[in-house]
């Protein structure tokens, strides 16, 4: 692959990473303004948060009570981090320090007559 081609690769890769996690960070949920963006995205904010076969929380409740089934709860930091490894793969590809993101290749057929 050229250096020509392996530099758009790395600017689409930065792009995709940027967007991606500004969608995650449009998405979370428990952003608290008293804290700012850094304080709640290391404590408070998630993309996901579900308790399968558990009581429904209350509106009092701080947390809920979960005895015969689970939670299951994708906190923001984890994503935002596993896209900033994106992030960091899409530079070093416009630096021309890793490979390519394809896995496919283009079959070329090579004449080289009859056998």
């Amino acid at each position: 692959m050229s250096a020509e081609q392996l530099k758009k690769e790395g600017i689409l890769t930065v792009i995709i990473g940027i967007v991606l996690i500004g969608c995650a960070l449009i998405l979370s949920e428990g952003y608290d303004p008293r804290g700012g963006l850094l304080w709640s995205l290391s404590n408070e904010m998630y993309l996901f948060n579900h308790a399968f076969g558990c009581e429904e929380k209350q509106a009092w409740q701080q947390y809920q009570f979960c005895n015969d089934g689970f939670s299951v709860t994708i906190f923001t930091k984890y994503v935002v981090a596993v896209l900033s490894i994106l992030l960091v793969y899409g530079v070093g590809q416009y630096l021309e320090f890793f490979p390519s993101l394809r896995f496919w290749t283009r079959t070329s057929k090579r004449d080289d007559g009859p056998r």
